[in-house]
């Protein structure tokens, strides 16, 4: 779609994220853009990879922005490494359509596991089907929230020794007075026979 298409007909800034766009007007948008338009266009599964890249690296887009680049689907890890990323370990989970789509593919999922992108990971926990080494894997995420570590924990291939652990750890910090391990996946893990 050219710009001045765009323009004319008064589409709402969404319309970028799934139109393919002429290369002069993706290129403008990006550098020029504002906010909205700029996020939009991030999330384009047409966008060219120069683009994708100056997005990723530009320090002065909005954080939302770099966001949205950091979850596509064509990134490869490095590149999604290579994003600087904020996340809010408290926002909202949603789970990644893309990932999903690769549930049944054993490889894929191993692969996402070691994903830096948190969301990324959360999106592979939820997986039905986890091959056994991928679930012991989520189970020992780092990730802050611990999203992952629960949706490995409810996972019924998981080891009894690695499910035990959990329920320990669970138990060590509510002790401290923490919070730890709320939620309905959690209060099905310690309900959860060893």
């Amino acid at each position: 779609m050219p710009g001045a298409v765009f323009e004319r007909a008064g589409l709402p800034a969404g319309a970028l994220s799934v139109c393919r766009l002429e290369g002069v007007f993706a290129d403008r948008v990006v550098s020029e853009g504002d906010l909205a338009l700029r996020r939009a266009v991030a999330a384009n599964p047409w966008l060219p990879a120069e683009l994708i890249g100056r997005l990723a690296q530009d320090t002065d887009a909005d954080a939302e922005v770099r966001s949205v680049i950091a979850l596509r689907a064509d990134l490869s890890e490095e590149e999604r490494a290579g994003v600087d990323l904020v996340f809010d370990p408290a926002g909202r989970v949603h789970v990644l359509d893309w990932v999903t789509s690769l549930h049944g593919n054993p490889a894929a999922l191993r692969r996402l596991a070691s994903s830096v992108h948190p969301l990324v990971r959360r999106s592979v926990a939820r997986a039905r089907r986890l091959p056994a080494d991928v679930v012991e894997r989520l189970a020992l995420d780092e990730d802050p929230q611990d999203r992952v570590r629960a949706a490995a924990a409810a996972h019924p291939r998981l080891p009894a020794a690695l499910l035990a652990r959990l329920r320990f750890w669970c138990a060590r910090d509510a002790s401290h007075g923490e919070a730890a391990c709320p939620g309905p996946v959690w209060r099905r893990v310690r309900r959860r026979r060893v």
